[in-house]
């Protein structure tokens, strides 16, 4: 069944026009598959929190995603970053198994950012965008290095079953304050911040990816650590045993 045509504003390019839906993540990224999204609502209103994985929520049938990109950027992003960032996350996804992801691997990192940053920019509202036009700018333009200083990226490897996509939020614990956007997504986990660190001190990042020329393969270390997320709640890495026995030593 084909999709129903929709007209809005791109998030990308800013013109109103016939918008196509965008797998976020990428549909080749493991994202084609029935998922079922469920609102922060009904994971705060979640009182057992022994089975958090079976909390059924909207259904997107072929991958979760929006219609958030025209058709002319959705098919820029993919024919300039998506090939790069789908070998990134099948690469991650074979090594996950292992506990922790090896530390050498050779790819685009420009593309890799710029498919990131794409996907940042479509699961956030535009009022939340007002001074993102340097991060749409530098996505837009494919051989551009100029990414705005108050944003950084951050990544981490997840074996989690939950799925969470949270917009801009504000994140207060030990390591401080985050204003940080956030997609779970099994094999990876993705942070953008602005203006702030990460939300974990385990997270890794990859802002320096912006260094690399468009095309320019480049062979690098970088070893990521394997995270959980058992609840809803955006920055939360603990797996559900550290969940469940927090919870059991706050209630006794």
């Amino acid at each position: 069944m084909s999709r129903k045509s929709i007209f809005d504003m791109c998030k990308l390019c800013h013109q109103k026009t016939k918008m196509s839906f965008e797998h976020t993540p990428q549909q080749s990224a493991f994202n084609d598959q029935k998922i079922h999204e469920v609102s922060f609502e009904r994971w705060v209103d979640q009182e057992n929190l022994d089975d958090l994985a079976s909390i059924k929520g909207k259904v997107y049938q072929r991958g979760l995603g929006d219609y958030c990109l025209c058709e002319k950027c959705n098919n820029k992003m993919g024919s300039w970053y998506g090939n790069d960032y789908k070998d990134w996350v099948q690469w991650v996804a074979n090594h996950i198994v292992n506990g922790s992801i090896p530390s050498s691997i050779e790819l685009r990192p420009l593309h890799v950012l710029k498919q990131i940053a794409c996907n940042f920019i479509c699961i956030n509202e535009p009022g939340t965008q007002r001074n993102w036009t340097g991060l749409r700018q530098f996505v837009l333009n494919r051989d551009s290095t100029m990414l705005p200083n108050d944003f950084r990226f951050f990544i981490a490897g997840t074996s989690s079953e939950i799925i969470r996509k949270s917009g801009l939020c504000k994140l207060i614990n030990q390591s401080g304050t985050s204003v940080f956007s956030e997609i779970l997504f099994n094999p990876l986990v993705l942070v953008l911040t602005m203006g702030t660190a990460a939300p974990s001190p385990k997270l890794v990042e990859i802002t320096n990816f912006k260094n690399y020329q468009y095309d320019k393969k480049s062979k690098f270390r970088i070893r990521l650590p394997v995270l959980s997320g058992y609840t809803g709640y955006p920055g939360d890495y603990r797996s559900r045993c550290e969940v469940l026995s927090e919870e059991a030593s706050r209630i006794t």
